[in-house]
């Protein structure tokens, strides 16, 4: 059931783009506008949020060192990534836009 949520989560996403996607751990590529509706409405990085909800399932059904340490790894990595993602946004030609969308919004689970 959670890998379900993650591979919908993914494909809302891809749904949620008009655009190609601005891939940002490429030094050269920078978004064409700040994506706030659809699966970015409350979640700032929702693909993000769909791997590490089915590496949460990985350690739901198999419960074990390596699955655990990947869902670990996983965070840690993605978190660092989201991290370095937000800074060139904030510091981009849309920087306060985005700052306003990350004070309503939660980087990996909703804002309460």
């Amino acid at each position: 059931m959670i890998c379900v949520a993650s591979y919908c989560l993914i494909s809302y996403t891809v749904g949620t783009h008009r655009i190609p996607l601005a891939l940002w751990h490429q030094e050269n590529d920078a978004p064409k506008q700040i994506v706030t509706w659809g699966a970015y409405k409350r979640i700032r990085h929702p693909f993000y949020t769909s791997f590490l909800t089915a590496l949460v399932a990985s350690v739901v059904a198999a419960p074990n060192i390596l699955t655990i340490f990947s869902l670990v790894y996983g965070f840690v990595i993605l978190n660092m990534t989201a991290a370095k993602e937000e800074k060139k946004l904030s510091s981009s030609q849309y920087g306060q836009e985005y700052i306003d969308y990350m004070k309503g919004t939660g980087r990996f689970i909703p804002k309460v």
